[in-house]
């Protein structure tokens, strides 16, 4: 039988050989490689060795994020990406960042180029204390940017707060499901709001492990910037502590961790409660999500992480 070609493999390459031979129709392009699979969107790599303007042929990789799927919210959410990354390129900033090269049409769907950064992604089995050094600074140094000129692929909340109260709205969501529980959830909640004058940040957004990239030869790079946004530094945080403490036993002391290593740097320190706070809507998304599937046994374990979550912080156990 023929070997199938995977779609999205193809366009990868299509996207960047249109791109790289536009700029020199003698580039030589390597290997096509598979780097992942987001929510949204796969990657694909290929090697570029091409010359410019009479110097020595140079090889640089590129990166192709190839959307899975046509539409308009996604491909705006992409542009509006490209147009931030090229804004942090002018700015000075203590971690590197993907260089937009192009967004090229294949087909029906619209392919981001970039330069890849040099580094690998942070190992999941990377010890809780030096994962949480690297994390919470690259978000510390994330918050510490400036934000004016910058456009963002999420939201822009005008403070902190209106981000955080946006959230709650996740927790009201399920209240039909526990009202007792969730009006004493969201009664925890408003009271550990972020002050009033507390400024929105540039937020990441997936500051997930496979999204921060170390290495000895040069500093830690950030990529995947799609859901970046303007809002409470503590949701990039409270994002972390989900997506690696994947066990409840390890949420507390990474949380911990991560708050040591960001308010060594930041200049607006942050409580575990405001973490909380987000991992808090979080949870309650997900309870949602299952109810919405009719997944009840997904539901009510979702419902029990929930209500040890708020447990835990109303008895005082999350602080750092």
């Amino acid at each position: 039988m023929p070997r199938r070609t995977n779609p999205h493999r193809r366009r990868a390459l299509q996207a960047i050989r249109t791109l790289a031979r536009g700029a020199d129709p003698r580039a030589e392009l390597g290997r096509v490689m598979f780097l992942g699979r987001g929510q949204h969107r796969g990657a694909w790599s290929v090697e570029v060795t091409r010359s410019e303007g009479g110097r020595p042929p140079c090889t640089d990789t590129w990166v192709a994020q190839v959307p899975a799927h046509p539409g308009m919210a996604d491909e705006r959410r992409f542009r509006k990406e490209s147009a931030l990354l090229r804004g942090l390129q002018g700015l000075r900033r203590p971690f590197a960042t993907p260089m937009p090269l192009g967004r090229i049409p294949v087909d029906d769907i619209t392919v981001t180029v970039t330069r890849r950064c040099t580094g690998e992604p942070v190992s999941p089995s990377l010890p809780v204390a030096r994962a949480a050094q690297v994390l919470g600074t690259a978000a510390a140094q994330v918050h510490a940017l400036p934000t004016e000129g910058l456009v963002f692929p999420n939201t822009a909340h005008a403070t902190a707060r209106s981000d955080a109260q946006q959230g709650l709205a996740e927790l009201l969501e399920i209240r039909s499901i526990a009202p007792a529980l969730l009006d004493d959830v969201l009664a925890w909640a408003q009271a550990h709001l972020p002050p009033s004058h507390a400024p929105a940040v540039l937020t990441h957004g997936d500051l997930l492990e496979q999204n921060v990239l170390v290495s000895a030869q040069g500093p830690t790079a950030l990529v995947d910037w799609e859901m970046a946004g303007l809002g409470d530094p503590a949701v990039d945080l409270a994002i972390i502590v989900r997506g690696r403490g994947r066990r409840r036993a390890d949420q507390g002391p990474l949380r911990a961790a991560l708050l040591t290593a960001y308010n060594r740097q930041a200049a607006r320190p942050l409580s575990a409660e405001a973490v909380v706070l987000h991992e808090l809507c979080m949870v309650a998304d997900e309870v949602a999500w299952a109810r919405e599937a009719d997944h009840h046994a997904a539901m009510q374990a979702n419902l029990a992480e929930l209500e040890a979550l708020w447990a835990g912080a109303q008895a005082g156990a999350v602080r750092a």
